[in-house]
């Protein structure tokens, strides 16, 4: 089943050793008070067990979300058998392994003869120019790039870049108690291991942090075609002339078979979504492909909950 899966979503692979449960109510309680005692009798070795979306969530739907958690399994476990073994807990709704994603390939030219996507002579763009002639777009509208980060630095971006207006920068406090200290332009959600693939030398990988940075190069292009600063004789032109961009990081760069490759995971870019919808994005633009793993649709549900539109390859 789950190779099936591959072929129709283009997964590369699952995390072995992690997975994502939905509980009921009760059992929610129990777990996260760290009291796995309705867990034990799937047999399922548990080295860790942590909540996928900590914080208050006091939007609609954020009581589905305070019932999800990630799952460390022991490392004689096999994936397919502790989902099911899980699964079969009367205090457990679902179950979803970790899926990782490849982030889709997009064009990359720095001049705006060359974007073809937005005008060309045969009209096989999206009509960029006539679309500038009603609206140039708005720096009140807010879109989450949940990516392999931003390079909020850029020349072409950085005035475009949103900045979190309840967070003091750099005073080492949680400003606007989210759960997230000093997170002024985003978050950073990787914190570990890509499955079995390795990091590629000079990535962020170990723990989350407030720097959202791009290493790879992917996201930093796809904010550009999203929200480049405009009319301003420096590099492309973004769809959006004015919004504001929110840089979230779920993946990066690893080493597949010797050549690098931009991959996430499902578990950061579900926590990414609920960031973004918990801190007021209207869009969240995913370059990449779904799967109902990794607590994504329990993220993209809390966003439509909310009115906020979810953009995805």
């Amino acid at each position: 089943m789950f190779l099936f899966i591959w072929m129709i979503l283009g997964i590369t692979q699952y995390v072995a050793d992690e997975l994502v449960i939905k509980a009921d109510k009760l059992t929610a309680e129990q777990l996260q008070h760290g009291n796995i005692t309705a867990l034990l009798p799937a047999g399922v070795e548990i080295e860790k067990l942590e909540p996928l979306f900590p914080g208050m969530h006091i939007k609609n739907g954020g009581e589905l979300l305070d019932r999800c958690f990630r799952l460390k399994l022991g490392k004689r476990e096999i994936l397919e058998s502790a989902i099911a073994k899980l699964k079969a807990l009367p205090g457990v709704e679902d179950v979803q392994p970790i899926a990782i994603h490849e982030f889709n390939i997009i064009p990359n030219d720095p001049k705006f003869p060359y974007q073809w996507y937005l005008h060309q002579t045969t009209d096989h763009d999206i009509d960029a120019p006539e679309a500038w002639d009603t609206t140039t777009g708005s720096n009140t509208v807010v879109v989450a790039v949940v990516e392999t980060g931003v390079q909020y630095t850029h020349e072409d971006l950085v005035d475009n870049i949103w900045d979190n207006p309840d967070e003091i920068p750099n005073n080492g406090v949680d400003d606007d108690a989210n759960g997230y200290v000093d997170d002024t332009l985003g978050w950073d959600f990787v914190d570990g291991q890509m499955g079995s693939y390795p990091w590629w030398p000079g990535e962020d990988s170990l723990t989350e942090d407030n720097e959202p940075l791009d290493f790879n190069g992917h996201g930093t292009h796809v904010a550009g075609i999203i929200g480049a600063v405009t009319n301003n004789n420096i590099g492309v032109a973004g769809v959006n002339w004015d919004v504001k961009i929110m840089c979230l990081r779920v993946g990066g760069s690893v080493n597949v078979g010797g050549q690098e490759k931009g991959l996430l995971r499902t578990d950061w870019a579900a926590k990414a979504i609920v960031y973004a919808v918990d801190e007021g994005a209207h869009i969240v633009n995913c370059s990449f492909g779904t799967s109902a793993t990794g607590g994504l649709p329990y993220a993209v549900w809390y966003a439509a909950q909310n009115g906020v539109l979810i953009v995805h390859a």
